[in-house]
């Protein structure tokens, strides 16, 4: 006994469509899995390992190849003197940017907290000022000045102990992107 199948007709037609359609999702399922499959790639080098299979060579990642963020020692006492976190974060950055002007790598940044002493702002100087001395990298000193104002921003003058050369941060505010 043959399977009862319509041979003409609309029922015909709408078989067809649906057995087409139905292949062609196979064929689109199988192209992509071949794409996005990972392949070796030719251009990349590779070293032979022990077992004799080629492997491919370790490429350094992002986080690698980006610079380290400098520790910054007692800087919290900032804080306990009145500076808000985002003004704190200024100060940070802005000890970074240094280190990018001066051509400096900045591994570490010293705050001596007995040094600290704050100034706040009178109606001629709108800015608290905040002054302390400290080091870079455990070895080069440096006396900072920082100005704070609008709870956000700050500025940083640095000035070398030993040069007496002078560095201006210019005003940051991260907050209201100024300054980065």
């Amino acid at each position: 006994m043959e399977p009862n199948l319509p041979q003409t007709g609309p029922n015909r037609k709408l078989l067809l469509i649906g057995a087409g359609a139905a292949v062609l999702v196979i064929i689109i399922a199988i192209v992509a899995f071949a794409t996005t499959r990972p392949t070796a790639n030719p251009s990349a080098s590779s070293t032979p390992n022990p077992s004799g299979t080629i492997a491919p060579t370790p490429t350094p990642s992002d986080a690698a190849k980006a610079p380290a963020v400098p520790l910054y020692e007692n800087f919290s006492a900032l804080l306990d003197n009145g500076l808000s976190d985002d003004q704190l974060s200024a100060v940070k950055y802005a000890f970074v940017k240094y280190a990018k002007a001066s051509g400096k790598t900045i591994t570490q940044v010293s705050l001596d907290p007995n040094s600290l002493a704050t100034k706040l702002h009178t109606s001629g100087h709108p800015a608290d000022t905040t002054t302390f001395i400290g080091t870079i990298n455990s070895k080069d000193g440096y006396e900072a000045n920082v100005e704070a104002t609008n709870l956000t921003a700050a500025r940083l003058y640095l000035t070398d102990s030993k040069t007496g050369a002078v560095y201006d941060s210019g005003l940051i505010d991260l907050y209201n992107g100024v300054g980065n």
